[in-house]
């Protein structure tokens, strides 16, 4: 029983030693890219000056040619240069999306860890690793199809095999991506309702704490609470946020409005800055709710053919 106790504690400390080690490389990761990102738009906004300085000499009475030749030549070194750039960009944009992943993964398995041994001294932790991993959960993919070709196509009535097999297809591959933002959303909405479950425990712990005459002194009972409390303060540079993720949901009900028109309803951005918030939940139950309807409408139109 020993040697099984000795174990689990040391693959416990490996694991949270790797999972440190890529925190740190995310954040390294996330500075860079900033610092990059930062000097691409600087590169850009010297290539737009230039390019616009190009278009009023071009429309001049007197054209000066050489002039032109010139900047024209600047600008094209301008062009080189954002190409370089951007490839830096985009290179390290994969990189902290492959950590993210990596992250997301092991903040998982040291979650099941922590619930399989139901230790009541670790639900601090657990807070707190649901938390970080709601910070690198994916993001919400937009759709790359096109809803609005989607409504005008009728698979009853196209008589051409060849254009009503691509037609197909084409629905079918929007039946799969709809599909997996559902399971998206339905993992993020897990990881919400845990976090929200996690936090009205603590209050409730904290409540029950308050209560007992071994907690009389107001100043010792407002410190213990603000160490209990699930921190929800936003960390920037370690995932995606709430703001953020409402925008995508935003983007999302606009390629879909066209065609739904009043079926649906476009949420607001969440006034929340805390990712273990109701308001939240509801916003991805909503968006889910909306999905599903979407996905009865495209199926409804294969199932007609």
């Amino acid at each position: 029983m020993k040697i099984v106790l000795i174990i689990s504690f040391l693959i416990s400390i490996v694991s949270a030693q790797e999972i440190s080690t890529q925190e740190a490389k995310l954040m390294t990761l996330e500075k860079s890219y900033s610092i990059e990102k930062s000097k691409l738009d600087s590169i850009n906004n010297v290539l737009q000056t230039q390019i616009d300085e190009l278009d009023l000499l071009k429309k001049a009475e007197q054209r000066d040619e050489d002039k032109i030749a010139l900047f024209m030549s600047r600008a094209h070194s301008v062009s080189k240069l954002a190409d370089s750039q951007t490839e830096v960009v985009t290179n390290l944009a994969v990189q902290i999306k492959k950590h993210r992943i990596i992250l997301y993964n092991r903040y998982s398995a040291a979650i099941d860890s922590l619930a399989d041994e139901q230790k009541q001294n670790d639900e601090g932790k657990l807070k707190e690793l649901n938390y970080k991993r709601s910070l690198v959960s994916p993001a919400l993919p937009l759709f790359s199809f096109d809803p609005v070709l989607i409504e005008r196509i009728d698979l009853a009535n196209t008589e051409n095999s060849l254009e009503k097999s691509i037609h197909h297809d084409y629905l079918t591959n929007a039946l799969s991506e709809i599909d997996s933002n559902i399971k998206v959303l339905n993992r993020k909405k897990d990881e919400v309702s845990t976090m929200i479950r996690l936090n009205e425990q603590t209050e409730d712990f904290i409540d029950d704490l308050d209560g007992t005459q071994f907690f009389s002194s107001i100043e010792f009972e407002s410190q213990n609470k603000s160490n209990f409390r699930f921190e929800q303060s936003d960390h920037s540079g370690a995932g995606f946020g709430v703001v953020g993720e409402s925008d995508k949901i935003i983007q999302l009900y606009d390629q879909l409005q066209p065609v739904m028109g009043e079926l649906i309803e476009a949420p607001g951005i969440t006034n929340t800055d805390s990712l273990a918030s109701d308001e939240y939940l509801k916003l991805l139950q909503g968006t889910e709710k909306t999905l599903k309807l979407y996905r009865k409408l495209i199926q409804d139109k294969m199932d007609r053919d």
